[in-house]
């Protein structure tokens, strides 16, 4: 899915705010990019992927915003218009979205992430997670290689490992606070380790 925020703009077309890429169709990096209005007139655009008359849903509002054209250079998408008003460059690849809804990406807020695990979210349109307590080390990893490209997988934000007491029966990637000093010092180790 594109994630999608719209504003309107002086002439009452929506402006899009896009996050994501299109997970039906594309496996794109993650990024942000703000499009700009739609035209009247048919404007020639240079892009990477265009999809056309796609019905786009809009999550602020509830609405469909029918039979747009969505451009996409490299991991960016750059515009989002009604399909009369955008021309895609001629060697530009089309894909006809006819039919089809083009949706914001989707996040799930509480995972325990296993690698194998990262594929198939994508595939199923969640393009971002919230790991809540793995191993650190690992997911920072799988992190960095979804970021460069090297690998296929959702937008990883995590808290850091599990904080645990003393008592507690800790796994490998957990920490265990034995004191109120560890916990303050885990906590601000945790806020310089998790950028």
């Amino acid at each position: 899915g594109a994630a999608v925020e719209s504003t309107s703009c002086s002439n009452g077309e929506p402006e899009m705010r896009i996050t994501i890429c299109c997970f039906a169709w594309l496996s794109l990096g993650l990024a942000h990019s703000t499009s700009a209005p739609a035209q009247r007139s048919r404007v020639s655009v240079r892009s990477t992927l265009a999809i056309e008359h796609v019905d786009v849903v809009e999550v602020q509002t509830g609405t469909v915003l029918p039979d747009r054209t969505v451009l996409i250079a490299g991991d960016r998408i750059e515009r989002v218009a009604p399909s009369h008003g955008v021309q895609p460059g001629r060697h530009t690849p089309r894909i006809d979205g006819r039919g089809k809804y083009l949706i914001p990406g989707l996040w799930d807020m509480h995972v325990h992430l296993a690698r194998s695990d990262l594929p198939a979210l994508v595939a199923a349109g969640v393009t971002g997670v919230r790991d809540m307590g793995g191993a650190f080390a690992e997911l920072r990893a799988w992190r960095d290689s979804i970021q460069s490209g090297a690998m296929r997988g959702p937008r990883i934000v995590t808290g850091g490992p599990r904080l645990v007491g003393p008592s507690a029966h800790d796994g490998p990637a957990d920490r265990v606070l034995r004191s109120a000093s560890d916990a303050d010092r885990v906590v601000d180790s945790l806020g310089r380790c998790s950028r």
